[in-house]
This record gives C-alpha cells, sequence and structure tokens, in this order.
C-alpha cells in the first residue's frame, strides 16, 4: 500500500487524504498489536517507503515550481464559505445520486463483525476523508460526479458486504435470500438510470466540443507561425493539436492567474473563477484570443460587442470581451472550418500574418 499510495499521491493531491489515513491506522495497528517490535518495525518499513518516493518526488517539485500544491489546485481552490458551500452540496447531490447513505448504512453492518470492524472503519474513514476534501475544494462543474466516481468501486464492495453479513443473519430461505438481493439491486441500478440519461447527454455535446476544438487546433497549426501564443478558456484539445504555447486564461495552466484574488470566490462555476485580465493584455499578449467554441456564423465586432455585453456565468470571459484595451489591440475575425464558425480575436500587429479566410 505504500507503494500504490505514494504513486497516487504523486498523481493527484488527494492522494495525500488516502496516504494520511492509511499511515493513522498503521500507526493504530501499530501501537495496538500484542507483537509491539514486529508492529513497530512494520510501521517504520512503511513510512519509510512511501517517504522515500513521495518524499524525494515533493522536494524535487518543491524546488522547481515554489508552491506546495500544484497549479490547478489554486486555480480552483481558496479557503471562502461560499467554496465550502457549493462543495457540500456537490458532495450532497452526488451522494444522493450514487446511493451512498445506503451504502454507508451496509458497511456499518461489517461493525458486527469483530473480524472486519478494522477493515469497516478504514472504509469509512478513508472515504469520509475523501468526501471532505471534496468539499473542501468546492466540488466541480461536471454532471456525472467524477471526483467521487474513484470512491464508488471501494464504497460499494463494502456496502454490499455489509448487506451480505446482515442476511447471514437473517432466517430465511434460500430463495427468499434471492428475491431479496433481486429486488434490491435491481432498485439500485433503477435508481442510476435519470443520472445515466443526463450524463450521456452530456457526454455527446462535449464530444461535439471537443472535435471542433481539435479542427480549429489543426488549423492553428498549420496556419500560424511556431512562435504563437495562443489563449483560450477551453484549452484541452485546442492545445493538444495546436502545438502551440497556451494560455489557459482561468489559471489551469498559469502561475500568475492561478495565485490572482479574485471578488467572491465560490459563488461562480467551479474551476472557472480566476482570472487576471490585466495580464493576459498587458504582459503575455497572446497573437491569439479564443473566447468561445464554435458559433453559428460568423460576427461583425458590432454584433459580437452586442453579444458579448451580455453578462455570462464566465465572469473571466465578460472581463475580457468588454475590456476597451481588447478592441483597441486586436481585430475581431471570423474562420469557417468544415461548416463550423470560428470567431477569434488577432493582435491587429500580426493580422497580415494569418490568412483567415477559408
Amino acid at each position: 500500500s505504500a507503494l500504490a499510495l505514494a504513486a497516487t499521491a504523486m498523481t493527484r493531491p488527494e492522494g495525500l487524504i488516502a496516504a494520511g489515513v492509511t499511515g493513522l491506522f498503521v500507526l493504530f495497528d501499530a501501537a495496538t498489536s500484542p507483537d509491539r517490535r514486529q508492529a513497530i518495525a512494520r510501521a517504520l518499513s512503511w513510512g519509510g517507503v512511501f517517504l522515500a518516493i513521495y518524499g524525494s518526488y515533493f522536494l524535487w517539485r518543491y524546488s522547481y515550481y515554489d508552491f506546495l500544491l500544484p497549479t490547478t489546485f489554486y486555480a480552483k481552490v481558496e479557503a471562502t464559505s461560499a467554496l465550502y458551500e457549493r462543495g457540500l452540496d456537490y458532495v450532497w447531490t452526488y451522494g444522493l445520486r450514487y446511493q451512498l447513505i445506503a451504502i454507508f448504512a451496509g458497511i456499518a453492518f461489517l461493525f458486527t463483525n469483530r473480524r472486519l470492524r478494522g477493515d469497516a472503519a478504514y472504509l469509512v474513514v478513508l472515504t469520509g476523508a475523501m468526501l471532505a476534501g471534496i468539499a473542501i475544494e468546492g466540488g466541480d462543474d461536471f454532471p456525472h460526479g467524477r471526483m467521487i466516481v474513484p470512491l464508488l468501486p471501494l464504497l460499494y464492495i463494502g456496502g454490499l458486504a455489509g448487506f451480505a453479513a446482515l442476511l447471514s443473519h437473517l432466517s430465511l430461505a434460500t430463495v427468499q435470500r434471492t428475491a431479496l438481493v433481486a429486488v434490491a439491486l435491481s432498485l439500485g441500478a433503477l435508481s442510476l438510470v435519470r443520472g445515466s440519461v443526463e450524463l450521456s447527454g452530456r457526454v455527446g455535446l462535449v464530444r461535439v466540443q471537443i472535435e471542433e476544438r481539435a479542427r480549429l487546433g489543426i488549423w492553428l497549426r498549420e496556419n500560424t507561425p511556431p512562435d504563437y501564443t495562443i489563449a483560450a478558456f477551453a484549452v484541452g484539445a485546442l492545445g493538444f493539436y495546436s502545438e502551440r504555447d497556451i494560455l489557459d486564461m482561468l489559471g489551469i495552466n498559469d502561475v500568475v492567474i492561478a495565485h490572482t484574488d479574485v471578488p467572491r470566490f465560490g459563488t461562480g462555476i467551479a474551476g472557472h473563477e480566476k482570472f487576471n485580465i490585466d495580464y493576459v493584455l498587458d504582459e503575455v499578449r497572446p497573437e491569439i484570443i479564443i473566447p468561445n467554441d464554435a458559433d453559428p456564423g460568423p460576427l461583425t465586432e458590432q454584433e459580437q460587442r452586442q453579444r458579448f455585453a451580455r453578462p455570462s456565468p464566465v465572469r473571466a470571459r465578460d472581463a475580457l470581451l468588454t475590456d476597451q484595451r481588447l478592441w483597441d489591440l486586436y481585430t475581431a475575425r471570423s474562420l469557417n472550418l468544415s461548416g463550423n464558425w470560428f470567431n477569434f480575436f488577432q493582435r491587429t500587429d500580426t493580422v497580415d500574418v494569418i490568412d483567415a479566410t477559408e
């Protein structure tokens, strides 16, 4: 587990929560073991393996980046009550969707078995700490509860084991027991159908958006100089296919924006709240700024001004598109690729470099 948890902590900062909880249980086992010497040696070896791997990685990362946590954490998390309320709502919403109350009730039955009591306690504390971490981080914007999903296999196995332990104590015939299990599992599966339908619709939309961003990224790779910087609010596929320096204007890959203080943090869309327009326009000065995905058609400068004057859920986008410096320094352009129109801004002093007439 020390090896697995070191790898987990190197992959995601939440892995440190899992490592911390496991380390506490390792110490507790050492303190309560009849063979104190062997238990202490085991605990020390566990801690030594974890610290040797993760500690070496952390020291390198801290010396390189100068921060305790990844930039993505600072771009999405601040200590505000609004953020915690949003995170609690996220855990509650998807906890109900994935039947976590029923699952924890099932795990509770494991405490009746002395041999499994320690395992049940570990399951409850570990998953409880992870869910608390999700709440403190403020949840997520995507609709399928992706931050909770990694816990589900562990929770479902533990919960089902608990209900199995309960059934073993009931004086039921095999046929009755089988029928009860079939009904319970069927109802549980049916409760997940609505969320699956909602998710399938959102996944289809996201797939279309990714394909559009990939198409634009390929065009940028083929039609812009290699030293161009491209700024956008959705940078994944765009950055991958464009092979250009990419500035995420929400701070996901930029330390300055990620550490910028913004008002009312936690009241907006999770992961879409950090911005620093002064930094983008005055210091980075990207050659290309892409404010949104594909549009139904080209927009004139006047139409764009009217459209962007309406508030959107992303304050960073509103702040950029209502800033006069954008309109003074950049030229609004429209590009048609396979029937999709992309409206973007190009720094005026570079307009002659790119032919956007396709």
